[in-house]
């Protein structure tokens, strides 16, 4: 459930944005190592959407990001890939960005890594927690 579009929810369909909705929590659950929270099932393990969008809006993702990626990432780096994920999570569809604008973004974040020959190592890390 944590995954689903709430526009879905609301009755108006399944779309191409539906998926970008779903891909956006895929990326804060990178950024935080966390899982989406599932209703009815919160823990230290979890975060919600609403969380995540909170954390942005105020600035304070440094507090919820894993800190292996933290250490990899410069500002400009987490400022890119954060607010394509934030972007992604908007309530309406029409606001949501589309794949491919997804992609150019994730690419440039990538470019700004402090050690870019290092990712590999750091994916290893975040997908071993």
């Amino acid at each position: 459930m944590g995954y689903v579009d709430p526009q879905i929810l609301y009755g108006c369909g399944i779309t191409q944005k539906s998926d970008v909705y779903s891909f956006g929590v895929v990326l804060f659950e990178v950024l935080f190592g966390k899982l989406v929270a599932v209703p009815g099932n919160l823990g230290d393990d979890r975060f919600t959407v609403q969380m995540a969008k909170k954390h942005y809006k105020e600035k304070t993702l440094h507090v919820m990001t894993v800190p292996v990626l933290a250490n990899e990432m410069t500002s400009d780096s987490l400022g890119t890939f954060s607010t394509i994920a934030y972007q992604c999570l908007k309530r309406r569809t029409k606001e949501r960005p589309t794949m491919s604008l997804v992609v150019e973004a994730l690419e440039k974040a990538l470019e700004h890594t402090k050690r870019y020959d290092n990712v590999s190592d750091v994916c290893k890390s975040i997908v071993s927690l």
